[in-house]
């Protein structure tokens, strides 16, 4: 039918697998129901994407669904059509935190995965996604929140100290400490 477009899987308890679709084409929805029928599948709901925002939110709304253990090793998404191979890695998200976080990683910025010159240049150290978060994080709560790290500094004094209680349901039971 000369169309592309992207597949998910979603996985119900009640009607068992289906499939989230979205192709770069229009059509009328006789044309989806002949092929529906043709291919057995069940129930069929079409609907206009009119903006492009909408059909990635869309799709993704069902990537970031919790995995079913039964589908542990199966891919959730494809593409298919005339589209070069797709990986998850090919994907770039870009939001002022994430750029904090590459930054941080010392991974190469949006711009520079999508080819566009960089604003300047970035340090090439290696750091682990586990060790960039704290950093990324401080970083980008100070860039809107100029006294951020004076009060954690005051907070971790203060905890430390005994002068404020930690919610159990967060971190545990607090151990008993003997006084001297």
């Amino acid at each position: 039918m000369g169309f592309r477009g992207v597949r998910v899987l979603e996985l119900h308890d009640e009607h068992g697998a289906h499939f989230h679709v979205i192709t770069n084409r229009r059509y009328k929805i006789k044309t989806v129901l002949a092929i529906g029928e043709r291919y057995g599948f069940g129930r069929t709901h079409v609907q206009w994407v009119k903006n492009v925002g909408g059909g990635i939110a869309y799709v993704c709304k069902y990537l970031s669904k919790p995995r079913s253990p039964c589908l542990k090793g199966v891919r959730l998404w494809a593409a298919f059509g005339k589209i070069e191979r797709t990986r998850v890695s090919d994907i770039i998200t870009d939001s002022p935190f994430v750029r904090i976080l590459r930054e941080a990683m010392g991974s190469p910025s949006p711009d520079e995965l999508r080819g566009e010159p960089a604003g300047s240049p970035i340090r090439r150290y290696r750091r682990s996604f586990i060790k960039a978060m704290p950093i990324a994080w401080e970083r980008y709560l100070s860039s809107f929140d100029s006294e951020y790290k004076l009060r954690q500094i005051l907070w971790q004094r203060r905890r430390f100290q005994g002068q404020c209680e930690l919610s159990s349901q967060w971190f545990g039971r607090m151990p008993e400490v003997e006084e001297e």
